[in-house]
This record gives C-alpha cells, structure tokens and sequence, in this order.
C-alpha cells in the first residue's frame, strides 16, 4: 500500500520512529545536520521539539523566516542537542535549497509533514512537495515523510500516494493499529540496510517491538 516501504522496522511510538529515521539518515549519509519545516510536529525528543508552535515577531514573520535555528519548546534539553538541527519555513522551496546550497555537505535528510496537520491542515501549495522532492535529488539529501497523522488517511498510501511523491524513509503510527500503540519505519531496502541486525552499523531496538511481530 505505501509506495515507499520497500522495507519496514516496527516500533511504539510516533516519537521513537521519527527517533530511528534520524539516526538510519545519518548512518546512510555520514552527515549531522537534519533540517524540519516550521510547525510541523515529530516527537517530544530534544531534537525535534522545536519550532512546533513558535510565536510571530512585531512585523508578523515567523521566526524561520529570520534565521533558521530552532526555537525550543521545552526547557531540559541536553547541551548541543539543537546543534545539528535546523528550521525553515513550511511551503518555501527557495528557503530550503538555499539553506542546502549553503550547507550540502552537512544536511543529512529533511523532515516534513507532507500535510502541515500540526499547524490547523495547511495543505502543500500545488508542486511544493514535488520541487522539494526534486531539490533532495539533486543536492544528494534524504527525503523523510512523518506520516503518523496522514498515513492511511489521506490515501490509503498515505499522502505520498495522493500526491504522487515518494519519500526516502517515512514514519507511521496511529492509524497503524487503530488506537493500539504502534508505529513503523519504513524506506527504500538499500537506506534500511544499514539496521540490518548482524550486518548494519545503525541499531533498532526497542523493549516492545517484538510484540507486534
């Protein structure tokens, strides 16, 4: 059903998916830096809990449209955990290839809500995702879909069947088990290599996991 699942690894929780598609990214690309779109929501986890709700200036711009480091949401995070991350503004192709242009030797992957659910369902403006897509080909940078809210609702293939883009990796959960806790990670087999559990440098784990196998 989903057009990107070319291999699949189960987990628990939005949150721990979104947890290992970070770390499968960086372990494929031997680069750091993740970039996310303002507003979308992918976890509680330091790295992402930032820029989710993030308050306009005096002018009325966001602040990604100023600079592109995360506005945390939370205090507690560990020291330098918004080091390797970067922010940039939803529906804005240009602000994304300049930050890469900039910076294309240290962006592992961009993080997106293919549908902006987070933010009151701010739909892609018509070729958004498309131009993204084209842009993460053509500076090498993996492409992941958090699709825990539009997974199987959007589509049955999620929204990256109804718009006809295919992500790298992609993250599900909810709708996976109607209310039960499960989420999966699921990617194109050569990038989902690297979890191979006697062959590959990226670990999978879970104490739960095995009990939706």
């Amino acid at each position: 059903m989903i057009p990107s699942a070319e291999s699949v690894k189960l987990s628990n929780t939005g949150s721990e998916a979104v947890m290992h598609a970070f770390q499968i990214a960086r372990g494929y690309s031997h680069r750091n830096v993740i970039i996310k779109t303002e507003g979308c929501y992918h976890g509680w986890q330091d790295e992402v809990h930032v820029s989710v709700h993030p308050k306009l200036s005096e002018d009325q711009r966001t602040p990604s449209e100023v600079s592109t480091s995360p506005v945390p949401e939370s205090e507690g995070y560990a020291a330098g955990a918004l080091e390797r991350i970067a922010v940039i503004p939803y529906n804005d192709a240009g602000a994304f290839e300049k930050y890469v242009r900039e910076n294309r030797d240290q962006v592992a992957a961009l993080i997106i809500e293919p549908v902006l659910f987070n933010s009151g369902c701010i739909l892609p403006e018509p070729g958004y995702l498309q131009e993204i897509y084209e842009l993460t080909r053509k500076y090498g940078i993996l492409l992941i879909f958090d699709e825990v809210i539009t997974g199987f609702l959007l589509a049955p293939g999620g929204a990256q069947q109804l718009y006809n883009v295919t992500p790298d990796i992609s993250v599900f959960g909810k709708a996976i088990a109607n209310g039960f806790p499960l989420s999966a990670v699921v990617g194109r087999e050569d990038i989902m290599r690297v979890t191979a559990p006697k062959t590959g440098r990226v670990g999978f784990f879970g104490t739960f996991n095995a009990n939706k196998q």
